[in-house]
């Protein structure tokens, strides 16, 4: 999801955005071992469903929202249910 958020958003907001999710220091400079430590520590649904709000948030923040918020919006809930198929729920 970090990565799929790279595309739109850039490396910095999405590290930023999953050290918040995971309860890591935001510094969004990038993916460590003290942001992968908080990502282990939480649940994976938990993690991927918080990750894909906050994405929302930021995206419905975003000028181009009227334009492009149903085509970011499915992308993020398809991205989003794949990586929930992943972590196995």
């Amino acid at each position: 999801m970090a990565f799929n958020l790279c595309v739109n958003a850039g490396q910095g907001k999405a590290t930023r955005i999953l050290q918040e999710v995971a309860g890591a220091a935001v510094d969004g400079r990038r993916i460590g071992p003290l942001t992968l430590a908080a990502v282990r520590g939480q649940q994976p649904a938990d993690l991927i469903t918080r990750f894909a709000e906050r994405q929302m948030t930021f995206y419905r923040s975003l000028d181009g929202w009227k334009n492009s918020g149903r085509g970011w919006t499915a992308r993020t809930e398809r991205v989003r249910a794949k990586a929930l198929a992943m972590a196995g729920g």
